[in-house]
């Protein structure tokens, strides 16, 4: 994966996932919660910048405070769509070609290909995406396996 920036569609990224399946409207918040998380730690050893549009229309005017979290997170007015944005956002980049959509819909896919960035497949990126979380899992693990931390005692010469 060569990109500096990923474009994320939010709730075709969260309908592919298995890890979703069966979240109801209610849990929704939760699901967008879960998968900002996961895409703040492990999604920044795939790109520098990671971006997730959600469709919005319902949600404008009812958002709270997000914890800081380097994953920007957009929502769509209810006059425009997730996809609208995207596109948008594709088109508008000064280096289209560094930059790539994650999203089910064809149609979506064709025209930010057509805008000179790449797109991926949810399917295909959830598969990049666990495969970043097992290599970190794999380095934080082996750090975890040292041994004891050294005291300040350790640095002196014992008598």
């Amino acid at each position: 994966m060569n990109a500096r920036w990923l474009i994320i569609d939010g709730y075709s990224l969260l309908h592919n996932d298995p890890a979703f399946a069966g979240v109801g409207a209610r849990g929704m918040a939760a699901a967008r919660e879960q998968l900002v998380t996961r895409l703040s730690s492990a999604g920044r050893t795939l790109a520098e910048r990671i971006t997730v549009v959600f469709d919005g229309g319902g949600f404008v005017g009812q958002r709270l405070p997000q914890a800081p979290s380097p994953v920007e997170v957009l929502f769509s007015t209810s006059s425009e769509t997730a996809d609208t944005i995207i596109e948008r956002l594709a088109h508008s980049a000064a280096r289209a070609g560094e930059i790539l959509v994650i999203t089910s819909d064809r149609a979506e896919r064709v025209t930010v290909d057509a805008a000179g960035a790449q797109s991926m497949g949810c399917t295909d990126f959830l598969s990049e995406l666990n495969a970043a979380e097992n290599a970190l899992r794999r380095s934080t693990s082996g750090l975890k396996q040292r041994g004891p931390k050294p005291t300040l005692g350790d640095f002196f010469p014992k008598p």
